[in-house]
């Protein structure tokens, strides 16, 4: 696969996976304080990941990475945030970068 469509898809997947959370991001973070169990949250990121065919190697990676640079309140509010336009939050690059391999 020519390295420009795998990245484009990389981010394609990110962008998914961040749009399908944010609705439920948006709701967590406007009504609640942050979840310590991130299991319904992850795996909302997960089916939205590899809806558009990244392993779930990647998309684990992601999230971990994600979690690991800003916190589950930062991914609650990146999530919220979020528009589904086309910039992608920087974090998601680095999650991008650190995970590559597993695609």
């Amino acid at each position: 696969m020519n390295e420009e469509i795998t990245t484009k898809q990389w981010v394609l997947n990110i962008i998914v996976a961040i749009a399908i959370v944010g609705g439920i991001g948006f709701a967590i973070y406007q009504t609640v304080k942050v979840p310590e169990d991130d299991s319904a949250f992850r795996n909302e990121y997960l089916a939205g990941c590899m809806g558009e065919s990244a392993s779930f190697s990647f998309c684990n990676c992601t999230f971990d990475v994600l979690k690991d640079n800003v916190g589950m309140d930062g991914l609650l509010k990146l999530s919220a945030e979020y528009d589904g336009g086309d910039v992608l939050p920087k974090e998601a690059y680095t999650a991008i970068a650190k995970c590559a391999d597993k695609y």
